[in-house]
């Protein structure tokens, strides 16, 4: 627990660095393709881990390709 609120003060101090750093436009630019990354990734793997469990129980054979793929 203490180290997650550590990572939280650690992670605002951060923040309010770069947006100083940053100014206005480009930490929005910033945080505009942080939020595609952030929404892209999680349609990426939308039911992937499901998916990879059902090939590795079909073709456990397979198992370094399946992970390295899933990766």
């Amino acid at each position: 627990m203490g180290e997650r609120i550590l990572r939280m003060i650690v992670a605002l101090f951060v923040g309010v660095y770069v947006a100083r750093y940053l100014g206005p436009a480009r930490f929005g630019l910033l945080s505009y393709a942080g939020s595609f990354v952030g929404l892209f990734g999680a349609l990426a793997t939308l039911g992937l881990d499901g998916i990879v469990v059902r090939e590795l129980v079909k073709s456990p054979e397979r198992r370094d390709e399946l992970l390295g793929t899933a990766f």
